[in-house]
């Protein structure tokens, strides 16, 4: 049996602070809050983000917190590796709701 060795590409934009409001962010904040719950030490109550579409301080601090638990670079912008790291980690703990 031969294993597979393909790749997929996905086109994901830069978001960072001052990113125009979109549902692309509003996803990007539930991903967060997944991950940032997952995470969470027990009895622990981590700072969620509210999902609103907006880039702003309280998102740029879970994806700096995000990082950090990769232990990727804390920029705060979600660029390639922050986007292969969310990715990876949230397809690994939440069933995305379809339908």
């Amino acid at each position: 049996m031969t294993a597979l060795t393909e790749t997929v590409t996905l086109r994901l934009p830069l978001l960072k602070r001052g990113s125009p409001d979109t549902p692309r962010i509003k996803r990007l904040q539930h991903m967060l809050n997944t991950s940032i719950l997952n995470v969470a030490e027990e009895g622990t109550e981590p700072e969620l983000i509210p999902e609103t579409g907006g880039f702003g301080d309280r998102t740029e601090r879970a994806v700096k917190l995000f990082q950090n638990l990769q232990g990727l670079e804390k920029d705060g912008e979600v660029g390639k590796e922050t986007w292969t790291a969310l990715l990876t980690f949230w397809l690994a703990f939440e069933s995305p709701p379809f339908g």
